[in-house]
């Protein structure tokens, strides 16, 4: 949520002489920022989360694409079991509806 903001906004929290500030980078990253008060270090750390999107949106396609032979056996099954009730229950309206006439 905070990476969809223009660059520069963010929030900063200040606790027991530990700071931590994140702020968007205005590409769709985050900036994070912590800091104490001891030390006098920052560390600063970058994720993109359109790079975090992209291989998530990858993983899915590759376990998509690798169905095991039983998996495509097991929906086969399962297809054709619905495939066959929903004629049959066709058949048997069709079927009611011919001697109603």
């Amino acid at each position: 949520m905070i990476g969809k903001l223009p660059q520069g906004f963010g929030i900063s929290v200040k606790e027991n002489g530990i700071g931590l500030k994140v702020e968007s980078d205005g590409k769709g990253g985050l900036s994070i920022a912590a800091e104490t008060e001891d030390l006098q270090k920052k560390v600063i750390t970058r994720k993109s989360s359109e790079r975090q999107s992209s291989n998530v949106a990858q993983e899915e396609k590759k376990r998509e694409e690798k169905l095991s032979f039983w998996q495509r056996i097991k929906i086969k099954i399962a297809g054709g079991m619905i495939l066959a009730i929903v004629l049959f229950l066709f058949l048997r309206w069709f079927k009611n509806k011919l001697r109603k006439n």
